[in-house]
């Protein structure tokens, strides 16, 4: 079973997101964006909005192989970092389904020096990101990573197990009440 969530782990978790608000508002003159924070060793996904905690959802799960800073395909590993929503499927087996932009230009950039990629592929996401098109969700990074509910999904197995091949999963009413924070556009921070 899981751990709950201890004192100290709030305190650090609101001191991280305190930092990134601090950060954040320095990039934008508009601070009343709202954006999403995940931890992923507290398992909560929090919706911010004007420098304040609107929604804290408990029990996420995330990919069954842990978080990295450099995934690829198949390793069913949360990526961590800064992502923004690009595509929202209303229709999905999951309930509902918020695509990140996932590789971003930051992951492409790193597994090409890694030798993850070659040099064509990573042109290629170059590109979408140039003309701010969705990347390609087909390279060796992998795809499809987003939020999502856990559709007809067995609700003790999201309760008790990470089971996502990557992606941040919240149990279907709580992806319904995130819905009213999520547009294209909104940024989405993975940490670990």
């Amino acid at each position: 079973m899981r751990k709950t969530i201890s004192q100290a782990g709030v305190v650090i978790t609101l001191s991280i997101v305190l930092l990134l608000l601090d950060g954040l508002s320095s990039l934008s003159a508009d601070t009343n964006i709202p954006f999403i924070y995940i931890n992923t060793t507290e398992r909560t996904l929090s919706v911010i909005d004007s420098g304040k905690t609107k929604a804290v959802f408990a029990n996420i799960s995330i990919g069954k192989g842990g978080t990295s800073k450099l995934r690829k395909r198949g390793d069913s590993k949360t990526p961590l970092g800064e992502f923004n929503i690009v595509w929202i499927n209303h229709a999905s087996r999951y309930r509902l389904f918020f695509g990140l932009d996932f590789p971003n230009i930051d992951y492409a950039r790193r597994a090409y020096q890694a030798k993850i990629i070659d040099l064509s592929e990573f042109e290629s996401l170059q590109k979408s990101f140039a003309q701010k098109a969705v990347p390609s969700q087909e390279t060796q990074l992998g795809g499809y990573i987003g939020i999502h509910g856990i559709g007809n999904g067995d609700l003790k197995t999201h309760l008790t197990f990470n089971w996502t091949d990557g992606c941040i999963a919240l149990t279907n009413k709580q992806i319904l009440q995130l819905a009213e924070w999520i547009n294209i556009g909104t940024k989405v921070i993975i940490a670990s």
